[in-house]
């Protein structure tokens, strides 16, 4: 579970606020779960270290329960198990999921893919990156396809032989989900939650300004970007081909699959997705990557989602309904509105 492409502009600042509203305070909280930086802003007139800590026992609590090397996990249990595993119900209800955007996407989005990443090195743990063979990847492709996998009921998976389950592709778009319900119903004002740079943003800061996200330039440092995202709220989740990656004889080899070729998809540096929904942003902007960007947006848009995708060129492709929230750092840039 890697961090992600987006980062967070202009969260602070109060200017212009009304006396009532100038009681509202920010307040942080940083800490480490998902093998990433998870970074949190509540705005609330009480100090809301309570709802905090809440907060981050479900992220702990999630990573324990999903986390692909810990023993204890449920996926650690799937991946070394009998054809049928007993699981947690929050388990069996993120695999339906998963296998229902597969299904929709044609195969696109696929928890199955886990075995591409050890072939590739690209797992967390793994320090030495390969291509594999065509006989390597040959001998993986009959234990990839979410039809190799059925949910029974609500504490139970069955698995064909060998098939092995890697739920970091929409893990975050599950865990935001619950915590922004939580910090929601906690009555503070506003709060955005960055989970390595996958964001949910909800109410009001004391400005009353929106929310201003930076989208990564895919090919710059991290700090760099290619513009700015104004929102009123909502889910923003970014792929891109630079979060885990190597380069071999000048191909860039990363770790968003696409489940037909079983090679990393080549038509995006990256795409970044724009939804109500996190569980549902968190899977098509997956799905969004692994198209063509005209295609990809398109999808979105029948998804009542929008987009912004950077493709293999360096072309910035976006939703026409963004018009007027998106702002590029170079005018000059290749950009399209579809």
């Amino acid at each position: 579970m890697t961090a992600r492409c987006i980062v967070l502009l202009a969260l602070f600042g109060a200017t212009g606020c009304s006396p009532s509203r100038s009681r509202i305070h920010s307040w942080q909280r940083h800490f480490l779960a998902l093998d990433t930086e998870i970074d949190i802003t509540v705005y609330s007139a009480a100090d809301p270290a309570s709802i905090l800590d809440e907060v981050q026992r479900t992220f702990a609590n999630y990573d324990a329960l999903w986390s692909i090397s810990n023993p204890s996990s449920d996926t650690w249990k799937i991946n070394h198990r009998t054809p049928t595993v007993t699981v947690d119900p929050r388990t069996a209800a993120i695999a339906r999921f998963s296998q229902q955007a597969c299904t929709d996407s044609h195969g696109l989005f696929d928890i199955t893919v886990a075995p591409l990443k050890y072939l590739y090195g690209l797992e967390a743990h793994q320090e030495q990156h390969r291509v594999p063979t065509a006989a390597e990847l040959d001998r993986v492709r009959p234990l990839i396809g979410c039809q190799r996998f059925r949910v029974v009921n609500d504490t139970a998976l069955a698995l064909d032989n060998g098939v092995t389950l890697d739920f970091g592709g929409i893990a975050k778009g599950f865990i935001l989900a619950d915590v922004k319900d939580k910090l929601a119903r906690s009555g503070v004002s506003g709060f955005l939650v960055n989970a390595g740079g996958d964001i949910y943003a909800w109410g009001e800061k004391p400005d009353r300004r929106p929310w201003k996200i930076g989208v990564r330039d895919p090919r710059g440092a991290a700090e760099d970007l290619i513009g700015a995202l104004t929102t009123s709220g909502g889910a923003v989740f970014t792929s891109g081909d630079y979060e885990r990656f190597f380069v071999k004889d000048g191909v860039r080899y990363h770790h968003i699959f696409d489940p037909a070729t079983l090679m990393p998809a080549r038509f995006n540096r990256s795409a970044t997705v724009v939804g109500p929904d996190p569980k549902e942003v968190d899977t098509s902007v997956k799905i969004g990557f692994c198209m063509k960007a005209d295609q990809a947006i398109e999808y979105l848009r029948g998804r009542h989602l929008t987009g912004i995708v950077v493709d293999s060129e360096g072309k910035i492709w976006i939703s026409r309904e963004l018009r007027g929230q998106f702002e590029a750092v170079d005018p000059s840039q290749s950009i399209e509105f579809r």
